[in-house]
């Protein structure tokens, strides 16, 4: 596995599964959605080469906008590129742990929108919320949102749900 991967690999991924088009806030929260299900069954383990960072409109990979950003929000029809980096821009075929992953995201998230998925990381309670609040909202710049609070919330979203057998084996649990 090369892991870590880069953020924008997994939205290559997204990207790559989705003929219509995905939009940039779309793909954001399915990487961060399988960022936070990967720390919930392999913490301390890293996956992404990138924290997710406390923005204005929830939790957002900074290489993922420098590579998408300027699509606004027209859906975006191309992979993009690791800018700076040696990363790959692709997860590895033969990386079954992490294509598994990625495919239990986008067939539990997939058919979501974004601004629902933004919703769902801006609850009360949710890191990004956690975040910003203790900032009363006004963030400071590159605040990375803890993994240990990330895996926290998706290993109770995890028992709350109680995941059937085959998922937790998707997930590689």
């Amino acid at each position: 596995m090369p892991a870590p991967y880069s953020p924008v690999a997994f939205a290559n991924w997204f990207i790559a599964r989705d003929h219509d088009g995905i939009t940039h806030l779309k793909v954001q929260k399915l990487v961060y959605c399988a960022y936070g299900w990967w720390l919930a069954y392999n913490y301390p383990e890293e996956v992404l080469s990138e924290r997710p960072q406390v923005w204005r409109h929830g939790p957002v990979f900074r290489d993922i906008y420098s590579s998408f950003s300027s699509n606004g929000d027209r859906p975006i029809r191309h992979l993009g590129r690791v800018v700076n980096s040696n990363l790959p821009g692709k997860v590895d075929d033969g990386d079954d742990r992490v294509n598994s992953l990625l495919e239990f995201t986008k067939k539990r998230y997939g058919e979501m929108d974004g601004f629902t998925l933004s919703d769902l990381t801006h609850k009360e309670g949710t890191p990004w919320q956690i975040m910003a609040a203790s900032y009363n909202y006004r963030v400071p710049r590159n605040l990375m949102i803890p993994p240990e609070l990330i895996r926290d919330e998706f290993k109770k979203i995890s028992e709350d749900n109680h995941l059937f057998e085959n998922e937790k084996t998707a997930l590689g649990v």
